[in-house]
């Protein structure tokens, strides 16, 4: 499940809401076979269930259906992603629209694939939309393209390693020359002893440079605790989730989808969380293996991030005005 935050927000208790796009969604609603052969994720899901569960863990396939079926008009929707790169030649990308994305970010710069694994999540292809004989297993589809005829272009930038000021520039391009709706960003800046001072500073780097734009919609990663470090205030941008309408900071669940991954940051400026462990994603090869890997286990906020930016990308594709937590709830995220 997606939670959003309570008002007293803490580490022992995330309030739980219904997934996203509850507005279509109906409270007995049934998978339906029948459809299931129309997207690679459910076709991989037959195969090994356990593949799926994070994508189920936010309901996205009755959503996939509930969308459909309700059929309204649908806008092309603009994602920017700031991370280490993307495998372009990765088989779950063929055909997917990278737009402007520079040369240096259509290779993964991480060796385990960070930015391929968050590009997969919200925007690998989906080969079974013409026809179920299309698919190939193992072969998944992303948050997006679950959603037959949403067209959508991905422009990925690299983060430089993560640097806080490379960072700071790609916003800006990917908000102002490019134009884009959403903008996910899978990394945190921390310090180790989470410095007044030192946050402060970085706070007001990203704060303009964020809130400036507030017709795009930035959701970001909470970080990961350290012994010493656990107030999601002590990780930037998402320390901002409490002070600007166009972050979303996203917190982590564990294996069961309802409660706190144990390394996520908890505190008021988490707005929402989604989960963190075992989210099925596509990755480059390492030395010696074939194009199309995949990795059952990839894990942290960073694979929660993507799944919300997904589900605000369907949103911002049927209704493009400015989203925040409280909008996306008034939506239809019916607490329980």
């Amino acid at each position: 499940m997606l939670f959003y935050k309570s008002i007293k927000y803490n580490k022992i208790h995330y309030e739980l809401l219904t997934i996203f796009l509850g507005i279509f969604l109906t409270a007995n609603f049934i998978f339906a076979q029948v459809f299931s052969s129309t997207k690679d994720l459910v076709n991989l899901g037959q195969i090994n269930p356990s593949f799926l569960k994070a994508y189920t863990d936010v309901n996205v396939i009755a959503a996939w259906q509930a969308v459909e079926d309700a059929d309204p008009e649908l806008r092309t929707v603009k994602i920017g992603i700031i991370d280490s790169g993307v495998d372009v030649n990765h088989p779950e990308f063929e055909g997917v629209n990278f737009g402007n994305t520079p040369q240096n970010a259509r290779f993964d710069h991480d060796p385990t694939g960070h930015g391929t694994q968050v590009t997969g999540i919200i925007g690998a292809n989906n080969i079974s939309a013409a026809s179920p004989s299309n698919y190939i297993s193992p072969q998944m589809n992303g948050v997006v393209s679950g959603i037959n005829g949403l067209d959508y272009v991905i422009e990925h930038r690299y983060d430089g390693g993560p640097n806080v000021f490379k960072v700071l520039a790609q916003i800006f391009e990917l908000s102002v020359i490019e134009d884009v709706d959403i903008i996910n960003i899978s990394s945190a800046f921390s310090f180790s002893n989470c410095s007044t001072v030192l946050t402060n500073i970085a706070e007001g780097l990203f704060f303009p440079a964020i809130g400036l734009y507030s017709d795009v919609l930035f959701v970001v990663s909470a970080g990961e605790t350290t012994q010493i470090v656990t107030d999601a205030e002590c990780f930037l941008p998402g320390a901002l989730g409490n002070n600007l309408d166009n972050l979303i900071n996203v917190g982590g669940l564990d294996i069961t989808g309802e409660n706190r991954w144990a390394n996520s940051p908890f505190g008021d400026a988490v707005n929402f969380a989604a989960p963190a462990v075992n989210v099925y994603a596509p990755r480059p090869p390492f030395m010696g293996e074939s194009d199309g890997q995949y990795d059952e286990f990839f894990g942290g906020t960073s694979a929660s991030a993507p799944l919300v930016a997904g589900a605000a990308a369907i949103i911002k594709a049927i209704d493009p005005a400015d989203l925040t937590p409280e909008l996306l709830s008034a939506m239809g995220f019916a607490g329980r």
